[in-house]
């Protein structure tokens, strides 16, 4: 949320079409940032309770569950980045491949996301009241359903979306034979030009 040091996902969108670098940092540099430090969460809560061995306590076994937790939370940051960035290269061209990419990274966050869900399952009560005056309350489970809806209503976008032809500027026929009507010949001793 940082807009001084990081690149907004429209922006980034902008700039990359344009071919114009920017010195914040880019939704791919934080996407790999977060990939990052989750595979080091786990690399460290496997190391943890190796050493714990059959010693573990609750503390450890609480600890490493919010452990896992926040691990899981930046690998879906880690997938919901190029989800936002292609949507938005998306909106900037008309481009479906962007969106199809857009549709396959949400879908890849909300997994990450289920993997908290079942994480936390029964570990965490289902109504958590968040926030300095309580303004925010669920659970992961909550977050989830709101989730999976959005990813429904992107899907039910891609499903409407279709492609723009573009439009007709000439139609041409190439050869020496007889020229079909609304066409313009181009004889094979000829060469087109638009004038």
């Amino acid at each position: 949320s940082d807009t001084a040091q990081f690149l907004g996902i429209g922006e980034a969108a902008r700039l990359r079409l344009a071919g114009r670098p920017s010195a914040k940092i880019t939704p791919e540099e934080n996407s790999a940032w977060f990939d990052k430090v989750s595979a080091e969460i786990l690399e460290q809560v496997r190391e943890a309770e190796q050493r714990a061995g059959s010693h573990g306590s609750k503390e450890l076994v609480a600890t490493m569950v919010d452990m896992r937790v926040l691990a899981g939370l930046a690998a879906y940051h880690a997938r919901r980045l190029p989800a936002g960035l292609h949507y938005a290269l998306f909106l900037e061209t008309g481009d479906l491949h962007a969106f199809d990419e857009a549709l396959r990274h949400e879908r890849a966050a909300i997994a990450e996301w289920r993997k908290v869900v079942a994480l936390t399952d029964g570990v965490y009560p289902d109504n958590i009241i968040m926030g300095s005056e309580g303004r925010m309350t669920g659970s992961w489970k909550t977050e989830l359903a709101a989730l999976e809806k959005g990813l429904a209503q992107l899907e039910a976008e891609r499903a409407r979306v279709r492609l723009e032809h573009r439009a007709v500027v000439a139609r041409l026929d190439f050869g020496d034979g007889p020229v079909e009507e609304g066409f313009q010949a181009i004889r094979s001793k000829q060469s087109y030009s638009p004038a």
